[in-house]
This record gives C-alpha cells, sequence and structure tokens, in this order.
C-alpha cells in the first residue's frame, strides 16, 4: 500500500514525466536529428508510465482487499453486538441502536474509514496514471506523423519543398 507521502512523490514524478515530453511545432525546420531523442524520451516515459501503472493496479487491489477485511471486521462486530448485548436490544429504534454499537466499535468503524479512504486514493491514483499514459501516447502517435511529415517532405522535389514551406 502506498503511503501519503508515496502518492504525492509518484503524482509529481508523473506530472514531471508528462511535462518532459515537447514535440517541436515545425518537424520540417528542426530535422530529422530531433526524432531519435525524442522517440527515445517518450520510449523512456512509456516505460516508467506502465510501470506506475502496474504498481497502481496492485496498489488498488491491496486497497480493496484491506477494504473488504475491514468492512467484514465491522460488519461481524456490529451482527454480535446487536444479536448479544441486551442493552442494545431494548433500544427503541434503530438508528438508535446503531448509534450504540459504533460508540461500542469505534474503532473499527475508524478502521473502515480509514480504508475507505486509501481505497478511494488508490483509485483516484490509478486513473490519473492512466490519463498520463494515454497522454503520452498521444504524443507518441503524434510524433509518428511528424515523421511522416518530413518523409514525405524529403520525398518532393527540392524546387516544391520552398513551395511547401511557404505556404
Amino acid at each position: 500500500m502506498f503511503t501519503i507521502e508515496q502518492y504525492k512523490n509518484k503524482l509529481a514524478e508523473l506530472i514531471q514525466l508528462k511535462d518532459s515530453i515537447h514535440l517541436d511545432t515545425d518537424p520540417v525546420a528542426s530535422g530529422l536529428h530531433t526524432f531519435n531523442t525524442k522517440l527515445a524520451e517518450i520510449q523512456s516515459c512509456r516505460e516508467r508510465v506502465t510501470a506506475l501503472v502496474l504498481e497502481s493496479l496492485w496498489n488498488k487491489a491491496e486497497a480493496q482487499r484491506l477494504l473488504h477485511v475491514a468492512q467484514e471486521e465491522y460488519d461481524t462486530a456490529v451482527a454480535n453486538i446487536l444479536n448479544i448485548d441486551e442493552t442494545v436490544k431494548n433500544l427503541r429504534s434503530s438508528e438508535l441502536r446503531m448509534a450504540k454499537v459504533n460508540a461500542i466499535v469505534i474503532d473499527k468503524l475508524a478502521k473502515l474509514k480509514e480504508a475507505e479512504r486509501l481505497f478511494n486514493y488508490s483509485e483516484t491514483f490509478l486513473k490519473s496514471v492512466q490519463a498520463i499514459a494515454r497522454d503520452v501516447e498521444s504524443k507518441n502517435e503524434n510524433l509518428i506523423h511528424q515523421i511522416f511529415t518530413v518523409r514525405m517532405m524529403l520525398n518532393i522535389d527540392p524546387a516544391m519543398r520552398e513551395e511547401v514551406k511557404l505556404r
């Protein structure tokens, strides 16, 4: 399970990865030499983001498991008290009974709420990582289109290149 500090560090890393990739606005003017560098940068980002997606999936699964355990512990404690404790049974309404039960099992309720909070963090973090992964993939596709454009420009007659650039 990630701690809150680990979430912050990994999110900062994700933002840095996302912001580290900048495509040239005019790939024809930049030339072919920049493409190898850009391809290496994007591949490196893709690998790290993929690793973070996998970590996030495992983290979410662990958070979900802990949430289910906490829910089971709470439900079991509540059921036991409702079935055994005569003072709770004698209360008039179900709201009063649950208030009394929650006061008795406050530690299990707190554990359940913490597990819910951590599960929500894990779910949100996974969605963030997946969004960044889509962004990196989009930049990769855009770079491929730029490479294709430059290749097409190189196949055009040199006299035609200048005319195309002027447009």
